[in-house]
């Protein structure tokens, strides 16, 4: 587990360097087949929820079919990330746009399914037990502790058994409301079973009760703030691809006033490493007016780190050079770059220049 929380005494080069950077490009990358995203579960402890379009709002953000070169463009695109990660409402595909539920079935090897909350897990756990043939697993389920009370875990487990014995699940999430839910016994017997099978625990607070507050909880990976019910994350976790168009936050991947700071037809690993970092800037310029009004300590030291990456962030479109300390050999990422003509040396990878120039510097 690493140390995610910022606080008053974090370094914040040190912070930006260890986790942020190009973490969000060394592992994983969030997809959506959807233009914009969406979810109908209506899970109550959903802090975006507010942000969905309506259902008959939505129509425009719906591809009306799949083709065979966005498919194969979309594998081009997977290779460069160590894993793809699909949070899609298969329910709702199911029912409302079986086009897209056939191409997730057809293309389910490709993914981990996961990140379903409450409502949607209940949903979703019969078409990933019976009618997704061979995903590569589970990424993430997500609980509440009210929820998990109030539905029984007994249930709860009973269904995670189902779908443990055919697929791998990364990691369960608990929510908490209450933050003396950790002792309520359908807490502690849901929590006993994801221990004893060595799945990872990750305990958030409820982004929509509380802002930012650090739990009594090992589990505990506080990589983001809250207030006034919104999230705002460090974006050292994913990239968020939602059709055509990358985005860095879930929130901009549901908000169709924001623009993509890439898109699939113009992507390039060149390029996409100076767009990322550029559209960090962006989001933690956003971020800072957004928290201008946070008295809290907590969420006020995630407020000061965003405004230091913003104002000392510079980044060098015409680079050459990047640190071993934002992309290593065994990262996907790398691999791709070094079949581009880039060359690994002990130091970062390097594409040869009359002069070197890195793909960052922090003043």
């Amino acid at each position: 587990m690493r140390n995610q929380a910022i606080t008053k005494d974090t370094n914040f080069k040190q912070y930006f360097i260890e986790e942020d950077n190009l973490r969000s490009l060394q592992n994983e990358l969030m997809f959506s087949i959807l233009r914009r995203y969406n979810c109908f579960a209506g899970c109550h402890i959903c802090y975006v929820d507010k942000y969905f379009e309506k259902e008959n709002q939505f129509t425009r953000h719906i591809p009306p079919e799949i083709t065979q070169e966005t498919t194969d463009k979309w594998i081009d695109l997977f290779s460069h990330y160590n894993f793809v990660t699909t949070t899609d409402d298969l329910y709702w595909m199911k029912h409302k746009q079986p086009h897209l539920f056939k191409w997730y079935q057809e293309h389910a090897g490709m993914f981990h399914f996961g990140a379903m909350t409450d409502n949607n897990f209940i949903r979703a756990w019969d078409i990933l037990k019976n009618e997704i043939a061979t995903p590569k697993g589970i990424y993430e389920f997500t609980f509440s502790d009210t929820w998990i009370q109030k539905v029984g875990s007994q249930e709860i487990i009973d269904r995670l058994n189902q779908i443990y014995k055919r697929l791998p699940i990364s990691q369960i999430k608990l929510i908490q409301t209450n933050l003396t839910s950790l002792s309520w016994s359908g807490i502690i017997d849901l929590v006993g079973w994801v221990r004893d099978r060595n799945i990872n625990l990750i305990i958030h607070h409820d982004a929509k009760t509380f802002d930012t507050i650090r739990l009594d909880s090992n589990e505990q990976q506080l990589s983001f703030a809250t207030f006034d019910g919104d999230l705002y994350t460090v974006c050292g976790e994913a990239d968020y691809m939602q059709y055509d168009s990358f985005f860095l936050t879930l929130i901009d991947a549901i908000d169709p006033l924001v623009k993509p700071y890439d898109t699939l037809d113009n992507f390039t690993p060149e390029t996409h490493l100076h767009k990322h970092l550029n559209a960090k800037k962006d989001v933690y310029s956003r971020y800072v007016n957004k928290l201008k009004y946070a008295r809290d300590e907590n969420t006020i030291a995630y407020r000061n780190y965003f405004e230091w990456v913003s104002k000392n962030l510079t980044v060098n479109e015409d680079y050459n050079f990047i640190p071993i300390l934002s992309l290593k050999p065994f990262h996907s990422y790398s691999t791709k770059l070094v079949e581009q003509g880039w060359q690994n040396t002990n130091y970062g990878l390097y594409k040869k220049s009359d002069v070197l120039r890195p793909l960052f510097q922090i003043s």
